[in-house]
Parts: C-alpha cells; sequence; structure tokens
C-alpha cells in the first residue's frame, strides 16, 4: 500500500530534500507502490530499494536517479527516462520498458529479459558492458 507521506514528500519535486530525507531514514521501507508518477522529474533522486510495483512511470525523467534494487514488477516505465540510472539488482519482471531510454544505465544483475530490452528505445544506445539476470520461462538463469 502506498505510503502517502512519502508520495506528499516526492511530489514536491525537490531532490535535495528528498535525498536528505532518505539518509535520515535509512532503515524506513520506501512505499510507492501503483503511485502515479507519470511525466514527474525524478533525476537523480534515491530510489534505492523502494517498492515501486505497479507504478506509473510513464514518461517520467529518472536519469541519473538510483533504483538500485528497487521492485519496479508491473510497473510501466513506457517512454521513461533512465539513462544514466543505477538499476543495479533491480527487479522489472512484468513491467513495461516499451521506448524507455536506458543509455549508460547500469542494469547489472537486474531482472530483465531479452524482449524487456528489444522494447527499450533504440537498442544501440545501451552501454556495454550489460550483465543482467535473464527471466525466462519463470527461472532465473
Amino acid at each position: 500500500m502506498i505510503n502517502q507521506q512519502q508520495l506528499a514528500l516526492l511530489q514536491q519535486g525537490i531532490m535535495e530534500k528528498w535525498n536528505t530525507w532518505r539518509q535520515a531514514h535509512p532503515d524506513l521501507s520506501l512505499n510507492l507502490d501503483e503511485a502515479d508518477l507519470s511525466g514527474f522529474h525524478l533525476g537523480g533522486f534515491n530510489f534505492s530499494h523502494a517498492h515501486l510495483h505497479a507504478a506509473n512511470l510513464s514518461g517520467a525523467d529518472l536519469n541519473n536517479a538510483d533504483l538500485s534494487h528497487a521492485i519496479l514488477s508491473g510497473a510501466n516505465l513506457e517512454r521513461a527516462n533512465l539513462a544514466g540510472a543505477d538499476l543495479r539488482n533491480a527487479d522489472f519482471s512484468d513491467a513495461n520498458l516499451s521506448k524507455t531510454f536506458l543509455r549508460g544505465a547500469n542494469l547489472r544483475e537486474a531482472t530483465i529479459t531479452p524482449d524487456q530490452l528489444k522494447q527499450a528505445r533504440p537498442r544501440r544506445i545501451l552501454s556495454v558492458p550489460l550483465v543482467v539476470t535473464w527471466v525466462t520461462s519463470g527461472t532465473i538463469g
């Protein structure tokens, strides 16, 4: 269930205030499941270990954001800008990555399928080397 106080702070759109709050509360669970953050400018925000299951992040600007270990299963990231984002160990199970911009993003150990990467725009801009955990037929490989 979404935490309304966390959402209200996030909706202020002030990166420094958000990141300072995250540093002051490192043990607090960040629950933004099903949040509508479409079109938000969230570049540089710290979302590490965040629960963003089924969140709407379509068209959001998340460049250079920290989404390491985030749960993005079922999230809509269509046309989102994740350039330079830290996506290590993020879970993209059943997420929509259609036309998502991933240039320079760190996808090391992320749970993501080859089909999801093919949906991202355009494939040739993905940074190399790319090491991800492939999910096929319900197994992690």
